[in-house]
C-alpha cells in the first residue's frame, strides 16, 4: 500500500500494512466508505469468520489465517465527484468496478453498489 494512501482510505488498512512490514500477503477489498458499506461489512464479517468454519477448513483451505483481507474504503460517496476528487482518487477508479459506481452517461447520473478485490499488484514494488 503506498504512502500516497493513507491519507484517501479510512480504517486501519496502511497500519496494518505497515507492521507487517509493507509485504504484499493480503487481499484488498476496494469500496466507498458509504455506499458500499454494508456489502463490504457483511463480505469482512464473513471473511473473518473463516478461522472457525470446520467445514472451510477440512475442504478448502487448512489454514484460513494464512490470507488477510484489508479493507481499503475511500471517501469518495454515491454522487459524481468533482474533476479534482476523481484525480485524487484515481489509483482506486482504474478497475471495472468505477463503471459501476459512476457513470459515463450525459441524460442521468446513477450509481450502482460494487467492489473490487484486487491483490494490488501494480502498485506492490520490486518483490
Amino acid at each position: 500500500v503506498p504512502q500516497s494512501w493513507r491519507s484517501k482510505i479510512s480504517g486501519d488498512a496502511y497500519e496494518k500494512t505497515a507492521e507487517d512490514d509493507f509485504k504484499g500477503n493480503f487481499i484488498s477489498l476496494v469500496s466507498r466508505d458509504g455506499p458500499e458499506k454494508e456489502m463490504a461489512d457483511l463480505i469482512e464479517n464473513h471473511w473473518n469468520k473463516l478461522s472457525d468454519d470446520k467445514d472451510y477448513i477440512q475442504h478448502v483451505n487448512k489454514d484460513p489465517n494464512k490470507f488477510k483481507l484489508r479493507r481499503l474504503e475511500i471517501g469518495l460517496g454515491e454522487t459524481m465527484p468533482t474533476t479534482h476528487e476523481l484525480t485524487d482518487h484515481l489509483d482506486f477508479l482504474r478497475s471495472d468496478h468505477a463503471r459501476f459506481w459512476y457513470s459515463n452517461e450525459t441524460d442521468y447520473q446513477m450509481s450502482l453498489r460494487g467492489l473490487l478485490f484486487t491483490d494490488t499488484g501494480p502498485y506492490r514494488g520490486a518483490m
